[in-house]
């Protein structure tokens, strides 16, 4: 589950990013990213379950205490960087996350990658890609 600290509804302000985690654990998530634009990303990496309905069923019972989740929490700082355009840095993250988790099946390294894409999306050229615009195709 990738998701972003702004989108509703388990992410209400007020709500910390750690229990935002928590709740998509409960539904049954085992892999969580958790966006959060220049502050980075939270994950947190869960141990697989035999049987999600019955592990959900548990969690919801014990009333998501901290001490009942089974997982390791991952916070990785936003790189830094000059910001040209933000625009897609979180699907660029989305991105990075799964080519980090196929490849490594970490959900630490898989955070590294994404955050490491994220940063070259916003710190893209504008004049380089104008550039782009005007290559035509190669003369004959």
């Amino acid at each position: 589950m990738i998701s972003s600290l702004s989108l509703p509804p388990l992410c209400r302000s007020g709500t910390s990013p750690e229990e935002v985690c928590r709740r998509y654990r409960a539904m049954g998530a085992r892999i969580i990213a958790l966006r959060m634009g220049t502050q980075g990303s939270l994950s947190l990496s869960c141990p697989e379950t035999p049987d999600p309905l019955s592990f959900h069923k548990q969690q919801l019972d014990q009333q998501l205490r901290p001490d009942a989740m089974v997982g390791r929490f991952h916070f990785v700082p936003a790189y830094p960087c000059s910001v040209v355009d933000a625009t897609g840095a979180g699907n660029s993250y989305c991105g990075g996350f799964l080519v980090g988790y196929l490849r490594t099946r970490d959900v630490l390294h898989a955070a590294l990658y994404g955050t490491v894409s994220a940063s070259f999306t916003v710190r893209a050229c504008l004049p380089a890609l104008s550039a782009l615009s005007r290559v035509g195709p190669r003369d004959q």
